[in-house]
C-alpha cells in the first residue's frame, strides 16, 4: 500500500472523501485497498535550542560566553530534534514503519513549509521508503486528488525543494542562536535575534531615525482658479523632478508678477487618453490584513484569527484555507468558481453576472501553496460583526475579481498664460465594470465631470481668480503601520539601498517572513517590548540598545 501523509487532519479527510477510504479508529487512520492516509499538524518535531545542545549555554549570557561562538552543530543529526506533538508524530511513524507501506507520499503543503514539515517527521522516524511528491494547489477536489496522484513528481522535482526548506531551517537556527547569545552577552541584557524579526526592526528603526530628523522641505506652486476647474503653473525645469509643478521660493513671486499682467488663459491642447481600470486581485492573506488593518484597524494577528475561524470552525467553515500568498487559482478551479458565484451573488443580491477569467485571476504559473482566498457559503446569521467585516472583504473582493474591466478617460488640458504653461486634469469615469460592486456606498470612487472635455483649443478663459502662490512642504514619511509593514515586508527589496542586493531579492521575489508567520513576528516584537503600537502606529520602543552596544564595543 501507499501511505498519504498530509499536513492537517482536515485535508486528510478531503483525500478520503475522494478516494472513498473508511476511517479505522483502531489505526488512526483512513484506507482504502490501494491506500492508508494518515495527518500531522504542522510541525510535530522541532530542533533543540543553544541550551539544549550545551551546557555552558545554560546559564547566565556573559561576554566570556562569545569565545565560544560560533556554534554550528549537524542539525540533520536526529539528536538535535525533540517531539512537540506526540500523538500525531507516533501515529505516522507507526504507519511509516509498517512493513504493509512500501511507498510514502508526501500530500503536505505545496511549498517549502509543508517540505520541511514532511521531512523532520520522516527522518526523525527513521524511515528509508520510498517517496513520491504529491504537488497540487488548487482546492482538494475528488479530481484534483486524482490528477495530483497520477502525476506523483520524483526525487528530481521535491529534492531541490526538500534541500532549500531545510536550508532555511538550518540559517534560522545558525543565525537566531548565535546572535542572540552574542548580541545578549555584549548588551549585559536578553535581546533576540532573528533573520526576519531584526530586519523588519531594523526597518522601523530606520524609518523612526529618520522621522525624528526630519526637517520639513519647503517649496512653491503657483495655482489659478477658473469657473470650473483650477490648473497649476507646470515650469520647465521644476525644483523636484518627482513634484511637477514645484518652485524654488525665490522664484515663485518672479513668475507669479509676471501672470498678473494677464486677466485670462487660452487653451493651448487638449488631450483626451483611455485607461483600463484593471480588477482587482482575489486576496491573499497578506492583502487581506492590509485592507482590514486599513478599513478596520484589525491587527495582523486578529485578522488572521478570524479568517482562520471562517475557514475551520464547523459552525462556519464559509472561507477557504486563509494562509496563502496567491492572489490567483488554478485552471481546473474555473467550474467551482463559476458555482460559488452563482450561489453567493443570488443569496447577498449582488450585481453580477458571470465571472471573466484572465491570467489576473486564474494563472497556475503563480499558484504557491495554496489558491487565493475565496469564499465558500454564505457567513452564518450568528456570526459577530467583526467576522462580518472579514467574511465581506473576502466576498466583495471575490466578485470584483471576477468581474470586467472599467474604462476611464483622462483629459489633460496645457493652458497658455502669457509663454507659460499651466495644467488641469479630470478622469472621468466610461464603463464602471468591477466598480459597480461594493460593499457600501462610501466605496464608490466615481469622479466628478466638470468638463475639461468640452474646451475647445484656442479657446480663451478668464481667471475667476487670479494666480496665487501655494506654499508647501515636504513632510517626513509617516511611522509605520500595519497595513503599510505588511506592505514593505512583502516588497523588502524596495527598502534595500545596496542596488546588487536589492537586484537580488526582487530576482526571488524576496519578503520578510510568510503569509502565515508575518504577524507573529510583529507580535513577537511587540510582546518583547522592542516596539508598541500608539495611535495606529508603529515606532521603535528601546532606541537605546544601540547607543548601549556602541558603548560597550568601544
Amino acid at each position: 500500500m501507499d501511505l498519504i501523509v498530509c499536513e492537517k487532519p482536515d485535508v486528510a479527510k478531503g483525500f478520503a472523501s475522494a478516494l472513498g477510504a473508511k476511517w479505522d479508529a483502531e489505526s488512526s487512520s483512513f484506507s482504502n485497498n490501494e491506500y492508508r492516509i494518515v495527518a500531522l499538524q504542522g510541525h510535530v518535531v522541532s530542533l533543540r535550542g543553544l541550551k539544549d545542545y550545551d551546557p555552558a549555554f545554560q546559564g547566565q549570557w556573559e561576554p566570556s560566553l562569545l569565545s565560544k561562538l560560533p556554534v554550528v552543530p549537524d542539525l540533520m543529526d536526529k539528536s538535535m530534534y525533540t517531539v512537540t506533538k506526540s500523538k500525531m508524530y507516533q501515529n505516522v511513524k507507526k504507519h511509516m514503519l509498517d512493513p504493509a507501506i512500501s511507498r510514502v507520499i508526501n500530500a503536505c503543503d505545496a511549498g517549502r513549509e509543508g517540505e520541511l514539515i514532511f521531512w523532520e517527521a520522516f527522518n526523525l522516524a527513521g524511515c528509508t521508503k520510498p517517496v513520491m511528491r504529491f504537488w497540487e494547489s488548487d482546492a482538494l477536489s475528488k479530481e484534483v486528488v486524482l490528477r495530483g496522484l497520477n502525476n506523483l513528481k520524483d526525487r528530481a522535482f521535491f529534492l531541490p525543494r526538500r534541500d532549500a526548506a531545510y536550508a532555511r531551517q538550518h540559517a534560522d537556527w545558525y543565525l537566531g542562536m548565535n546572535l542572540t547569545v552574542a548580541y545578549t552577552a555584549i548588551a549585559g541584557q536578553l535581546y533576540s535575534v532573528g533573520p526576519v524579526q531584526t530586519p523588519v526592526l531594523a526597518m522601523i528603526a530606520n524609518r523612526d531615525e529618520l522621522i525624528s530628523s526630519w526637517t520639513p522641505i519647503p517649496y512653491d506652486e503657483i495655482e489659478a482658479t477658473f469657473e470650473h476647474f483650477k490648473a497649476k503653473f507646470r515650469p520647465f525645469y521644476p525644483k523636484y523632478d518627482d513634484r511637477p509643478y514645484s518652485l524654488d521660493q525665490l522664484d515663485s513671486n518672479e513668475f507669479l508678477a509676471y501672470f498678473m499682467n494677464f486677466t485670462s488663459a487660452v487653451v493651448h491642447a487638449v488631450q483626451s487618453e483611455p485607461k483600463n481600470v484593471l480588477p482587482p486581485k482575489l486576496h491573499s492573506l497578506t492583502t487581506l490584513q492590509i485592507e482590514a488593518n486599513e478599513k478596520f484597524g484589525f491587527s495582523a494577528s486578529m485578522t488572521l484569527k478570524i479568517a482562520q475561524k471562517l475557514y475551520d470552525d464547523a459552525d462556519y467553515k464559509c472561507l477557504s484555507y486563509p494562509r496563502t500568498d496567491s492572489e490567483v487559482v488554478g485552471s481546473s478551479m474555473t467550474n467551482q468558481v463559476s458555482t460559488l458565484a452563482e450561489q453567493l451573488r443570488k443569496h447577498y443580491d449582488i450585481p453580477f453576472v458571470a465571472p471573466v477569467f484572465t491570467k489576473r485571476n486564474v494563472n497556475d504559473s503563480e499558484l504557491t501553496d495554496h489558491h487565493a482566498l475565496l469564499p465558500l457559503r454564505p457567513l452564518p446569521e450568528t456570526a459577530s460583526e467583526s467576522e462580518r467585516k472579514i467574511y465581506n472583504l473576502v466576498l466583495y473582493r471575490f466578485f470584483q475579481a471576477f468581474s470586467p474591466q472599467g474604462l476611464d478617460h483622462t483629459c489633460t488640458i496645457t493652458l497658455k498664460v502669457g509663454d507659460k504653461d499651466f495644467e488641469a486634469k479630470e478622469t472621468l469615469r466610461a464603463e464602471a465594470g468591477w466598480r459597480d460592486i461594493r460593499m457600501n456606498s462610501d466605496d464608490d470612487s466615481a469622479s466628478s465631470a466638470p468638463g475639461l472635455q468640452n474646451l475647445k483649443e484656442g479657446q480663451k478663459i478668464p481667471f475667476q481668480d487670479h494666480p496665487k502662490i501655494l506654499h508647501k512642504t515636504i513632510e517626513a514619511p509617516s511611522h509605520y503601520t500595519v497595513a503599510t509593514l505588511l506592505k514593505a515586508m512583502s516588497n523588502v527589496a524596495n527598502t534595500i539601498k545596496d542596488e546588487e542586493l536589492r537586484k537580488a531579492m526582487k530576482a526571488v521575489d524576496g519578503r520578510l517572513g510568510t503569509p502565515a508567520t508575518q504577524d507573529s513576528i510583529i507580535d513577537l516584537l511587540i510582546d518583547r517590548g522592542y516596539i508598541e503600537e500608539k495611535r495606529s502606529y508603529w515606532f521603535l520602543h528601546l532606541l537605546d540598545v544601540h547607543s548601549s552596544l556602541r558603548l560597550r564595543q568601544n
